[in-house]
């Protein structure tokens, strides 16, 4: 004899079945596969006794068997291929290929060039800027220099200033005679 449990889970509906006295799944009415669930193969992991099939019904067979008919008839349905349009097809894209191969060649020369213009292009900005530091440079090494005359003019005519109130005063006390003279 054989004894059924039914079990539901995850929403699919589980056959175990426990074979005695020389009764076997596979003579039963139904086809059954193991199934391919978490539950169930932790409980089989977990060291249970009974196997476990899903269950698929005469009805779902015959369904398959249609399905496999209705492939083979669609397969059937195709034409053959034209030898010369296949020919033609490889013709084409033998013409594509060697058009694509001067494209990327000439995109290769194109970027080429621009990186050797932009290459130009800095190394003649890496000379103007050093050219530029090396004129700041010298500039600011010639003012400082200016800076340090004038402030040695401003040393050496400080004896001046001294002169220059005399001048004044002598100017002022000409004026005084010059008034008085006349």
């Amino acid at each position: 004899m054989q004894g059924f449990s039914v079990e539901k889970g995850e929403g699919v509906k589980h056959v175990s079945s426990i074979v005695s006295e020389g009764t076997s799944p596979e003579e039963s009415n139904t086809i059954s596969r193991l199934p391919d669930t978490r539950q169930e193969r932790h409980r089989l992991s977990s060291g249970a006794v009974m196997e476990t099939y899903e269950e698929i019904t005469n009805s779902e067979v015959a369904s398959l068997d249609e399905w496999e008919n209705v492939h083979k008839s669609c397969l059937s349905e195709i034409p053959p291929v034209d030898p010369e349009v296949l020919n033609d097809l490889e013709l084409r894209a033998y013409g594509i290929a060697g058009n694509l191969d001067h494209m990327l060649a000439t995109l290769a020369n194109s970027l080429k060039a621009m990186s050797q213009v932009s290459t130009e292009c800095l190394g003649a900005y890496g000379s103007c800027v050093d050219h530029v530091s090396e004129a700041v440079d010298e500039n600011i090494k010639s003012m400082y220099t200016l800076i340090a005359r004038c402030e040695e003019l401003n040393a050496s005519l400080k004896p001046l200033q001294n002169l220059a109130e005399q001048v004044k005063e002598i100017k002022r006390t000409l004026d005084i005679f010059e008034a008085i003279c006349k």
